[in-house]
């Protein structure tokens, strides 16, 4: 059990109505994906992102019962978000939620 003495609890309270703690507790609330998603489908220039579909690789993990993970690696602003969800999209039959 824990127990806070008058002063402690203050400060804790104090804190909690802080800016910074606010702007903290923000930034880690859970994004909206689907929308981020949506918006960079909207983005993606048309016939990007294609390639994939004929990459053998893609082939045989979409072709194998069971495989769960397809790995995707690549430096930050490769495009991998992009390639993701259009993966998704496709996989899909375009029916996300």
């Amino acid at each position: 059990m824990l127990i806070l003495t008058t002063a402690a609890a203050i400060k804790i309270e104090n804190l909690q109505k802080s800016q910074e703690y606010i702007d903290c507790r923000k930034s880690l609330q859970p994004s909206d994906y689907k929308s981020y998603r949506d918006d960079l489908l909207f983005k993606r220039q048309e016939h990007t992102c294609t390639w994939i579909l004929d990459d053998q690789r893609y082939r045989t993990w979409n072709e194998e019962v069971g495989q769960a993970i397809l790995w995707i690696s690549g430096g930050p602003g490769f495009g991998k978000i992009v390639l993701s969800s259009f993966l998704t999209q496709e996989i899909t039959g375009g029916k996300t939620n």
